[in-house]
């Protein structure tokens, strides 16, 4: 947890309709930890969870990863807690913000990012998220963050409502594909280009890769002001670099055609679900085709090598979020016997 907040107490007048009208009031305030039965209250009573779109999980599973996945995070030092209380001092919400000092390094500018949004699901839950993100976006703003972003169900309205009105802006929408290997999953494709996995002796090739490469569709890329800043090239080089030095990503494929890396594709693997949700998740993380080689099928072989790992790796799940205009991806991903099943969008915020 960070040090060092400006307290604040905010009050928050919410006309409640109904038969008997009445005056219920909401105080916003930073926090340094929260109780273990408020925080598996409230994740009890959410709609919405991640991963929920994966059959075979029931709601116990879902909370123990939230409870999991917060109590890692509030461990660390640029973590930041905002809690809503009601009129008894009774907690009805909170959300989670940090500083991410990598993405700030590459933009130049500090960044921050919204991991978890709660409320209790009621008549005022809108009422709650919009408040406690307000609160963020003012903290955000003492602390000369000039970029955050925040994800949410399409179906959560009220979350999409409260961060629209905090001056968030929909960037990007992403469908999800999932290949679901505890079905007996086989998939009968065969690889035609020249793909291998990638090695440090690699590495030069893979970074100084043309930006053309790197896949229009990402949110960064969308991000005009993001561009404009001459940083997002730098970013995905940093990502692939990290990738391939195992930082971050489990495998890395890449394909060469007459010397050249022509195509290149990761894989992560969200290793707290093993624990929690009873099931080992890998994720396609980057895939890159040159312009000049695309239509020749390299993308497909990829995303099928990328398949064939996932499943002899051990993996029960393999899932990969696809931009919902990324037309060709999602067609050409749906013939290798994905199952689409769910989708997110991503807001991004940045300060005047």
């Amino acid at each position: 947890m960070s040090a060092g907040h400006i307290e604040r107490f905010n009050i928050v007048l919410i006309l409640l309709s109904g038969r008997h009208s009445q005056m219920s009031t909401i105080h916003i305030r930073p926090i340094e930890a929260i109780s273990d039965n408020d925080l598996l209250r409230l994740a009890e009573c959410q709609n919405f969870y991640p991963y929920d779109y994966i059959r075979g999980i029931d709601k116990s599973a879902y909370i123990s990863y939230i409870y999991s996945d917060i109590q890692s995070l509030i461990k660390r030092d640029t973590v930041s807690i905002f809690c809503a209380f009601d009129s008894t001092d009774k907690v009805c919400g909170f959300i989670l913000a940090e500083q991410l000092h990598w993405d700030s390094e590459i933009f130049g500018f500090p960044c921050a990012r919204i991991h978890y949004l709660l409320a209790e699901e009621n008549e005022i839950a809108y009422w709650i998220k919009k408040n406690l993100l307000t609160e963020v976006v003012l903290w955000a703003k003492e602390h000369h963050v000039k970029f955050m972003d925040i994800y949410s169900h399409p179906l959560d309205f009220s979350r999409v409502k409260a961060i629209v009105e905090n001056g968030f802006a929909l960037i990007a929408t992403h469908i999800h594909h999932v290949w679901d290997f505890r079905t007996g999953f086989k998939l009968e494709h065969k690889i035609t280009v020249p793909i291998r996995p990638a090695t440090k002796e690699d590495m030069d090739n893979l970074v100084n890769i043309d930006f053309s490469i790197f896949p229009r569709y990402s949110r960064f890329y969308l991000d005009e002001k993001l561009m404009a800043t001459g940083k997002v090239p730098v970013m995905f080089k940093h990502w692939l670099k990290n990738s391939l030095l195992g930082i971050r990503a489990k495998g890395v494929w890449i394909v060469e055609m007459d010397n050249q890396i022509v195509g290149y594709i990761t894989s992560v693997e969200d290793e707290r679900t093993k624990d929690t949700l009873g099931i080992r998740i890998t994720k396609g993380d980057m895939v890159g085709v040159l312009p000049n080689v695309r239509n020749k099928g390299i993308y497909t072989d990829m995303v099928a090598t990328m398949i064939y790992w996932a499943q002899n790796y051990g993996a029960d799940i393999l899932e990969v979020a696809i931009h919902a205009c990324n037309a060709p991806a999602n067609s050409l991903t749906s013939q290798l016997q994905s199952r689409v099943c769910g989708a997110h969008y991503n807001f991004h915020w940045h300060a005047e």
